[in-house]
């Protein structure tokens, strides 16, 4: 096999893992959990600006992307739990920037 064949099938496989990696964690990302950082004091002294918190989508049901339908959770909200949201205006700037 010539120099150039191994060089091109080397990059294929990188390539390829780096693809399925990068579906991996979009899937992740998407239906397990995701990292927020927290924008202000309002949680403070529990959480301060700027903290990054791990949430995990799990326990209330993640969201079916472009789609109305959550998955069900295996929990409830209880008192003493830490609601992640994206207020509606900045919804609003994500889609139309």
């Amino acid at each position: 096999m010539s120099k150039r064949k191994r060089k091109r099938i080397a990059w294929g496989e990188w390539g390829e893992a780096l693809v399925i990696a990068a579906v991996i964690a979009i899937f992740l990302r998407t239906f397990f959990f995701q990292i927020y950082k927290i924008p202000t004091t309002s949680m403070d002294p529990t959480l301060k600006a700027g903290d990054r918190i791990f949430a995990s989508k799990l326990v209330y049901g993640p969201k079916v992307p472009f789609t109305g339908l959550r998955i069900p959770g295996f929990g409830e909200i209880q008192r003493a739990d830490i609601v992640v949201f994206i207020p509606p205006e900045e919804k609003l700037k994500f889609w139309f920037k």
